[in-house]
């Protein structure tokens, strides 16, 4: 605004004197004057001055002393300038600075003091002024305005009249009177008070909106994956519009009844920083509040843990992930059971849950990686209870301690189609009497359930099967995995080991699988080991169609009866290519097809291989329809030892191999049998029997022993009494007929010393047990061939000088040839050493001549190690050579100086400094880090590691077994050395960029961006970052997308230019070429 200086004369104004009062104190007085100066030449604007003065009484000649002066605008200036005004009055000078136009103002204004005798004053006729005042109020409030009336004598009443519109009367008292002005609307208002003709100044107050009011946010956390749901509350009367701002998104939302809801989809874990505005009505001022909206993961821990279930325990129906994630202990919940009732993934990461077991009520649920521990001190029945379709229980670890004689399960389901477990570790122990179940798994009318890749070991108590009338069914106490009413069950690839812990009743028993009316089952893979005090089943099976295939049983009892295979009621199906062992002090049976209920058909029983230790053993036992056996291998040793036996109707066996070795000692009747056990390779009992193919060999009297019909031809017999058909006891109705062989040949397997007189022997018989003197019998080592001949005793020989090792051989006679094996033993014997570098273990070999005697003391042997001999005298039968070989696989010799044998032995050496190479983005946490073990592999705790990394060397302690480095270097390939001790270790370490550019060839203003690229410290694309680009000395800032791309436009001239990309305290420069 333009500042006018002007001196006026007193010709350029009229000079008003208004009041004129006099107070006398002792000789001062002091004087109050108010004029009015109204401009008539220089501009058009009034001035009110209240002048402030006091001299001596004898004022008129007076000295004249200024106090203060106030000045108040009354009008605006009308040409918009700033006037200083300088009034020179025959008393008093005076300066007036004038204020901004648009305002009305008082101010304290210097004065400067002046004297002029030819100055006029003339008085004015008007004695009263009127000075109004109010007050801002808010919207709603009470405008009280004041009028101050001089003189204060003055009586009567004052008119207010606001915005020329609304007229009040205010009584004067005391000076001065006042008015309440009410529902005043928003905005600026103008009041005059008047008095008896005279008129104040106008005098404009405010009326403001409403500020201070509650504007509330209300907004629960959330599950991610759902709309955070925005409840925004003002005064009820509030109207219009709210917006909800997250980074460059807003959301609105219009007020009804002062609130209003807004819905935010898709927010990231975590709190999210929002801004909430309200922007105002007529009445209420516009508000700004901050605020934080949060989104829950889906991390369960124990102290969130109610976050996501219910108090009790049921899951939470606003879930929405797919998965929710267990982290952490689990317990003090009070509670025993979680429910879970909806679709979604379990994902334990390190989560133990103690005395606290799953319930799966709905379809479509996983459990995974969990480890769960039951006590039962809680009471918990089982560590997961499925009732729902296509669960999975994948990758779990259990340990469950039943309690007392009560139902004890680690999985139960029941009615749980396409269940599967698998990849689980289970460790049970159960404690039941009699009473309770104890079953490891159970499953009741499921079908489709795949039980796989388990490890299970369980200690249950071994007491009897439990059979309720009326209808007298069987119910299994003590098993590993129960399964009734199933179809289509897959039980693979599982090691399941079943022990006893406890035995208890009459007939005692354990199953370690059981499996009543499913079809189509399938058992493979599995290793299933059992071990009971009474009874003790591999695995007992009921269904149609079932396979049984490549498994391992194993059934031991240490008491009475052991059973490996056991096929009941109308079954069919095939077992083949499974490995079982039973072993028991009284009976035992491989593989038991019993008559109790209805009778198996069409089993058969292909390449299995049944090993077997018992006073009355059965390899074999078959009872049903129509049962076939080929191919298997059949070993047993015990008292009375049976390879098949058979009561079937109708039996074939082809190609078996069956050899039992029975002692024959007592009376065989007390087997608990139909079919006394006797020792034979196969024994008929009745039924239709067809034996063909078979080798057998037993050390009975008898190699087949039929009183059934059938035949018995073409098999390979051998007995304690003969060959052939002559070993074969059978009424008129079996055909016996073409049995061999004709002779044997016996080459027991040679067991020797490196250097040793022993030789290899082949035995040759007749088809009554006498020797075959003179016969040529051909030995085979090796791919050669050695032939010679049988003395009077049959036997023909030959000296081995093989080196130690294992070697296959064979013996021919007149086509036939039979397999043995020889083992020739070393005259050194040590053992491949593994050590750590630098410690005290050395090699050491034991040294023997070639009847296994050691070497004398002194005597000198060699060593040759990484091309290096060494010489080392027998000390006590041994010699030692020290290792202190650099980290690595070396080969050792040693020779034996009497023998002549050398033989060769692994040497590792373990470094005692574990490193990896490192790769990893700029800046992010990975560190370089080193595990230092002592001698003995303990961590080397408390000692130095030195690394040597870019010509800087850092030492570093190990603690915990570690030390680590902090790798802040910039991108690039680099040698780190690490040093411990004498050894050291070179590694590779590589800095990956987080800045990713390359340069750019483009034509003159093509459109082409340059581009950067930011990567997190796992290389994922960073969003919202900043860079910096320097291209031809001007700096321009990008952000990048949320896929780590920041572009610039490029609009140079044509030329080669350097641009540099800066980062996180990272620049990267590249070359622009611009054709």
């Amino acid at each position: 605004m333009e500042t006018i200086l002007q001196l006026l004369k007193k010709e350029d104004f009229k000079f008003f004197f208004t009041f004129f009062l006099f107070n006398f104190n002792n000789a001062v007085i002091l004087k109050y004057r108010r004029y009015y100066l109204f401009l008539s030449s220089k501009g058009l604007y009034c001035i009110r001055a209240n002048i402030y003065y006091m001299h001596s009484y004898s004022w008129i000649n007076g000295i004249i002393w200024m106090l203060r002066i106030f000045l108040y605008i009354m009008e605006r200036l009308i040409m918009n300038k700033k006037i200083l005004v300088f009034l020179l009055v025959a008393i008093v000078a005076l300066s007036l600075s004038a204020v901004s136009a648009a305002d009305n103002t008082t101010d304290d204004v210097s004065v400067l003091s002046s004297y002029d005798d030819n100055a006029v004053v003339s008085e004015a006729t008007n004695d009263i002024s009127i000075d109004v005042t109010a007050k801002d109020i808010t919207y709603g409030e009470n405008a009280t305005v004041e009028a101050k009336i001089i003189p204060n004598t003055t009586t009567g009443n004052i008119k207010f009249s606001l915005d020329n519109k609304i007229n009040q009367s205010g009584v004067i008292a005391n000076g001065s009177a006042s008015v309440i002005f009410t529902n005043l609307e928003i905005g600026k208002h103008s009041v005059i008070a008047s008095y008896n003709g005279t008129n104040s100044t106008p005098f404009v107050f405010n009326v403001n909106k409403i500020s201070v009011y509650n504007m509330t946010i209300d907004a629960p956390a959330v599950f991610y994956g759902n709309n955070v749901s925005a409840v925004i509350t003002l005064p009820e009367d509030a109207t219009g519009d709210v917006n909800i701002t997250i980074g460059n998104k807003t959301y609105n939302g219009k007020l009804v009844s002062g609130k209003t809801t807004i819905a935010i989809p898709n927010l990231a874990t975590g709190n999210t920083n929002a801004t909430v505005v309200y922007f105002g009505d007529k009445k209420y001022a516009n508000k700004t509040i901050n605020t934080t909206f949060t989104v829950t993961g889906n991390t369960v821990t124990n102290d969130t843990f109610f976050t996501y279930f219910g108090k009790d325990g049921v899951l939470n129906n606003d879930i929405t992930f797919s998965d929710l994630i267990f982290a952490g202990n689990f317990s003090g919940l009070n509670l025993s059971t979680l429910t879970i009732d909806k679709k979604i993934n379990l994902i334990g990461e390190k989560a133990i849950l103690k005395d606290i077991s799953l319930v799966i009520k709905a379809d479509n649920i996983s459990v995974s990686n969990f480890a769960i521990v039951l006590t039962n001190t809680s009471g918990v029945e089982s560590a997961i209870d499925v009732r729902g379709a296509n669960a999975n229980i994948d990758a779990n670890i259990f340990s469950v301690n039943s309690a007392f004689d009560k139902n004890s399960f680690v999985i139960n389901a029941e009615n749980a189609v396409n269940l599967t477990i698998n990849n689980n570790t289970i460790v049970y122990s159960g404690k039941t009497n009699g009473n309770g179940i104890n079953n490891i798994i159970r499953i009741i009318d499921s079908d489709n359930v795949n039980i796989l890749n388990n490890y299970i070991f369980a200690e249950i108590p071994s007491v009897p099967v439990n059979y309720m009338p009326p209808t007298w069914a069987a119910t299994v106490m003590s098993a590993g995995i129960y399964v009734e009413g199933s179809a289509n069950l897959n039980i693979a690839s599982n090691n399941i080991a079943i022990e006893y812990n406890n035995a208890n009743g009459a007939y005692d028993t354990i199953h370690n699988l059981y499996i009543e009316g499913g079809n189509n089952a399938i058992i493979e893979n599995n290793n299933i080991s059992t071990k009971g005090h009474t009874y003790v089943y591999g695995i007992t099976i009921s269904g149609k169609n079932f396979t049984i295939a490549s498994n391992a049983f194993y059934s031991d009892s240490d008491n009475y009866y052991a059973d490996g295979i056991q096929i009941y009621d109308n079954s069919n199906g095939i077992l083949k290519d499974n490995e079982v062992f039973v072993e028991s002090p009284v009976v035992a049976y491989g593989i038991y097809s019993s008559n109790w209920g209805d009778k198996a058909n069409n089993i058969t029983y292909n390449n299995n291989n049944v090993v077997g230790n018992s006073s009355y053993i059965y390899g074999i036992y078959v009872s049903g329809n129509n049962e076939t056996l080929i191919g298997n291998e059949i070993t047993l040793v015990g008292n009375f030892t049976t390879g098949v036996a058979s009561s079937a109707s109708t039996v074939t066996l082809n190609k078996n191999d069956i050899i039992t070795n029975g002692n024959n000692i007592g009376n065989a009747s007390k087997c608990g049998d139909s079919i006394i056990a006797e020792t034979t390779g196969v024994k008929i009992a009745y039924g239709n029997a067809t034996v063909t193919n078979c080798t057998v060999k037993t050390t009975g009297e008898y190699t087949v022993n039929t009183t059934g019909a059938g035949s018995v031809t073409y098999n390979s017999l051998v007995s304690n009494v003969g060959l052939g058909d002559k070993t074969v006891q059978a009424n008129n109705k079996t055909i016996v007929a073409n049995n061999g062989p004709k002779f044997l040949i016996d080459v027991p397997e040679l067991v020797k010393i490196y250097g040793s007189a022993d030789k290899l022997i082949a035995i040759l018989t007749d088809s009554s047990h006498n020797p075959i003197a003179n016969a040529n019998i051909t030995f085979n080592i090796n791919g050669r061939n050695y032939t010679k001949l049988t003395n009077g005793t049959g036997v023909a020989s030959m000296d081995i000088n093989l080196v130690s090792g294992s070697y296959k051989v064979t013996a021919t006679y007149e086509n036939t040839t039979v397999e043995s094996s020889i083992i020739v033993t070393p005259t050194i014997l040590a053992n491949d050493i593994v050590k750590f570098y630098r410690n005290d273990t050395h090699f050491v070999a034991k040294f023997t001549d070639s009847n296994g005697t050691a070497l004398k003391d002194n005597t000198t042997v060699k060593f040759n190690i990484n091309g290096v001999f060494y010489k080392a005298n027998i000390t006590n039968g041994t010699a030692t050579l020290r290792i202190w070989l650099n980290p690595g696989k070396y080969v050792l010799t040693a020779f034996n100086s009497v023998t002549g044998e050398e033989l060769g032995f692994n040497v590792t050496v373990l470094s005692t400094v574990i490193t990896e190479n490192l790769v990893k983005y700029y800046k992010n946490e990975s560190q370089f880090v080193v595990k230092v073990l002592n001698g003995d592999g303990t961590p080397a705790n408390g000692t130095n590691v030195t690394f040597n990394i870019n010509g800087v060397f850092y030492t570093k302690e190990v603690i915990n077994g570690t030390a680590t480095l902090n790798i802040n270097l910039y991108p690039g390939d680099y040698i780190i050395t690490t040093m411990y001790g004498k050894y050291a270790v070179g590694n590779n370490v590589t800095v990956l960029p987080t800045l990713i550019t390359k340069d750019l060839d483009m034509k003159f203003q093509d459109g082409s961006n340059f581009t950067a690229k930011t990567l997190d410290g796992q290389g994922k694309p960073l969003a919202n970052q900043n860079i910096t680009f320097n291209v031809n000395g001007v700096f321009y800032n990008r952000t990048t997308d949320e896929n780590g791309m920041a572009n610039l436009l490029i609009r140079l001239n044509p030329g080669k230019y350097i641009i540099t990309s800066i980062w996180n305290e990272y620049q990267v420069g590249r070359t622009i070429t611009i054709a």
